[in-house]
């Protein structure tokens, strides 16, 4: 055995070279509890707003036959109809998706808030909300040809273009 070399009396002199790497684990924010009762009230918000939108519909008189009425009139009749309760539901959702995403703009990307899972239900919501208004509003023009419709959409786009734009501005923001 050379001269040399000399055996550690311990650990504490193994590990006395080695640098110490201090590992941080992210904490849990939220319980299972609270991502439980997140689910079942983005739920609750879904069934909530289709049961307003369902209401706001019942606030146009649906048109009635009367006399001599003829099937091309009431065809135009019911395309007004429908094209009303499209504005409604847009006039229900569309601020309901500005003020949710607002509230997650503010809120959401900051770290460690406490109340994140919820404002996040609610912007679940309003997006599902925005889903079904462009599908209803896809099904009304696959068999209507009525102008009013593009107010609707093109307020939607202009809407999602400015969410969308807001969104990737605060990400590079918080980089």
């Amino acid at each position: 055995m050379p001269k040399n070399i000399s055996i550690p009396n311990g650990s504490k002199d193994i590990l006395a070279g080695v640098p110490v790497v201090k590992k941080t684990i992210k904490q849990e924010s939220h319980t299972g509890w609270s991502k439980f009762f997140a689910v079942i009230l983005t739920g609750a918000l879904i069934s909530l707003g289709e049961r307003i939108i369902y209401d706001l519909g019942k606030l146009i008189e649906k048109p009635l036959l009367y006399g001599k009425t003829t099937a091309l009139d009431y065809e135009h009749l019911m395309d007004v109809f429908r094209t009303k309760q499209l504005f409604l539901e847009s006039a229900f959702v569309i601020p309901v998706l500005l003020g949710a995403f607002l509230i997650y703009l503010k809120f959401g990307f900051r770290e460690g808030v406490r109340y994140k899972i919820v404002i996040f239900s609610y912007f679940i919501f309003s997006v599902v909300m925005l889903f079904d208004l462009l599908v209803r509003t896809g099904i009304f023009l696959i068999g209507h040809t009525n102008y009013g419709i593009y107010i609707v959409l093109v307020i939607v786009v202009a809407v999602l273009t400015g969410i969308i734009m807001a969104i990737q501005k605060r990400a590079e923001f918080s980089k």
